[in-house]
C-alpha cells in the first residue's frame, strides 16, 4: 500500500519507529502547505520531506520479529504463538491500536 501511494518502505518504517520512540506530530497541518526542507514547529521541529525520499533501511535488532499479517487482528504471546485478542485487558494506549485502514491514507495529490 505504501508503494502504491508513492511512499518508500524504509522511509515509512523510520517515521513509524520515530513514533515508537516518542516523536509526535499533529493529526493535521490545518491547511498549511509545506515545502520540502521546511520545518514544522508543531511536530517538534521535524523537517518536511517528500514521501518518496530514499533513506537507508533502519538497522533493527536481531530480536525483531515479524508480526502475523492482518486482518484479522492477531495477538501473539511473548513466545510468538498466535492467540485470540478478545481476552486481553486494556492496559495502555497500544492495546487500543487498530490496523491501518484504506481510509487512513490520503488521496494522491496531483502537483
Amino acid at each position: 500500500m505504501i508503494k502504491r501511494i508513492g511512499g518508500a518502505y524504509a522511509f515509512t518504517l523510520r517515521h513509524e519507529l520515530a513514533h515508537c520512540n516518542g516523536w509526535k506530530h499533529p493529526n493535521t497541518t490545518d491547511g498549511r502547505r509545506f515545502k520540502v526542507g521546511e520545518t514544522w514547529d508543531a511536530a517538534e521541529g521535524a523537517k518536511w520531506v517528500a514521501a518518496n525520499t530514499k533513506v537507508p533501511m533502519p538497522k533493527l535488532p536481531t530480536s525483531t520479529r515479524i508480526l502475523p499479517a492482518s486482518p484479522p487482528v492477531v495477538c501473539v504471546t511473548p513466545d510468538w504463538k498466535p492467540e485470540p485478542c478478545k481476552d486481553r485487558e486494556l492496559k495502555d494506549v497500544w492495546s487500543t491500536a487498530r490496523p491501518l485502514q484504506k481510509s487512513d491514507i490520503p488521496k494522491k495529490v496531483e502537483r
